[in-house]
């Protein structure tokens, strides 16, 4: 529910409440678990003077498997500037429930715990966006697998994001940039040590341009994708039960090339609620590129295999459309 105010400001407040049962299968022994999860939450938007807001919330959660509370608050703060410019700041605490397949085996695990602090500053103008955003987040109370079941993980990950669009400068032309660098490593599952995540690459840039031709309804989009690449490791435990690296390397780096076209038209023009349709095409990996994700280990650690897509390129066609809100964009960004 929500409650507005004068100057845009709100309180907001609200409850969730989750029934899951699950039937899990471990060794030969079959257990079924059921989970009861009830959360309340609340936050308010508050402007402190003219060019200063804040956003202060708080929620409380609880579950039954494991029987615990959890307590997380956020907070925000916006600067606008005379320009248009705008610095946030976000401090915040998140809860996770560990996943299912632990619980049978330790039905007393804690909540995982991140805690994060972001600032970015952005600007839009003239059909123009630019955004940059830095972050810290610390990892707490992460499940452990090796030597037990255990809450005794944790970790970090802090980087910085640029995101640039560009609608203006070529007429019928839209193009966006974003680069991520990405400093992160985790003790947890069954790592021995901190080290960083096989799925965490350090750098990833992508690039979308848009090409409309309004004489014809029709747009082209080419998108590009380029991450660094992953670690990948063969864990073992030695003879005393305690993990090992016995071991590791770097992947390829991954480059992606998509190339799709749309072409957009109403099929029903004479209806009463306009529809927005289009018939889009794509082709995924249009270059053709070697992608591997990462290894696996045979049981001893001999043998290795790599971990590709099942086909090297993809194709889609389809008719999509939409009645009385034109979502037409949105279709074709999510196919870039």
């Amino acid at each position: 529910m929500t409650k507005t105010f004068s100057r845009r400001q709100a309180f907001r407040f609200g409850a969730e409440y989750f029934y899951n049962k699950y039937n899990y299968n471990y060794d030969t022994a079959i257990e079924a678990l059921t989970d009861n999860r009830t959360a309340i939450f609340a936050e308010t938007d508050l402007y402190i003077a003219r060019n200063i807001a804040a956003k202060i919330g708080i929620r409380t959660e609880y579950t039954s498997l494991p029987r615990q509370w959890a307590i997380a608050p956020r907070i925000s703060f916006a600067y606008r500037f005379n320009d248009g410019g705008q610095v946030n700041a976000a401090y915040g605490i998140f809860y996770q429930r560990p996943g299912m397949e632990y619980l049978p085996r330790n039905k007393y695990l804690n909540f995982t715990r991140a805690i994060h602090y972001v600032v970015n500053y952005q600007k839009k103008a003239n059909n123009r966006l630019f955004r940059i955003e830095a972050y810290y987040k610390l990892y707490r109370n992460l499940v452990a697998t090796q030597p037990a079941i255990d809450n005794s993980g944790d970790g970090y990950a802090k980087g910085v994001e640029l995101f640039f669009r560009d609608k203006r400068t070529i007429k019928n032309l839209d193009y966006w940039i974003t680069y991520t660098y990405l400093d992160t490593k985790r003790k947890f599952l069954d790592y021995p040590y901190r080290i960083q995540p096989d799925y965490a690459a350090p750098h990833t840039l992508s690039v979308a341009i848009k090409r409309f031709f309004p004489d014809i309804n029709f747009n082209a989009n080419l998108s590009y994708a380029f991450a660094a690449g992953r670690p990948y490791y063969d864990i073992q435990t030695n003879t005393v039960g305690k993990p090992f690296i016995h071991d590791q390397g770097t992947t390829l780096s991954y480059n992606n090339m998509n190339l799709s076209f749309a072409y957009l038209f109403s099929l029903f023009s004479k209806w009463k609620n306009k529809d927005f349709s289009g018939i889009g095409f794509g082709i995924n990996n249009v270059l053709g590129s070697k992608q591997v994700f990462g290894y696996r280990y045979s049981f001893d650690g001999l043998n290795m295999a790599p971990i590709t897509p099942p086909a090297t390129r993809s194709y889609y066609i389809g008719l999509f459309m939409s009645f009385g809100i034109d979502r037409r964009e949105n279709f074709i960004n999510e196919n870039l």
